[in-house]
């Protein structure tokens, strides 16, 4: 399997897990959606690392420059999906459907930088 196959794996487990807490910051607890948003990524951020160092890249790489890396390009790929959320929201998107459309901006940019910044071989 090659590795962006695995990051697509890793990112489908991830999304489950983060949108399950979104939807339910948003439908259960009532949450706003940029408040449920933030908690599904906090938690979805968690499990990106690990599972991405160990599964998709497979790194032997030193922990703390490697964390401070992947830190650095979520909250840039987490940029532009939030960026993206505030946009879809404002033009009166479904909130629901401008999760999921922001989220692909998500994968899209951390893939990038995942696999040429905190990743590299």
């Amino acid at each position: 399997m090659n590795v962006g196959t695995k990051f697509l794996f890793v990112g489908l487990f991830n999304s489950i897990l983060a949108y399950g807490v979104i939807f339910f910051c948003m439908y259960k607890l009532n949450y706003n959606p940029v408040g449920s948003n933030i908690t599904g990524y906090a938690i979805g951020l968690f499990f990106s690392y690990f599972l991405n160092r160990k599964f998709t890249f497979k790194s032997q790489g030193k922990k703390i420059p490697e964390i401070t890396n992947f830190l650095l390009c979520f909250f840039i790929s987490y940029g532009v999906s939030l960026c993206l959320l505030q946009v879809l929201i404002s033009v009166a998107l479904n909130p629901g459907i401008s999760q999921l459309l922001s989220g692909a901006g998500y994968v899209l940019t951390s893939f990038v930088l995942n696999k040429w910044v905190v990743f590299k071989r």
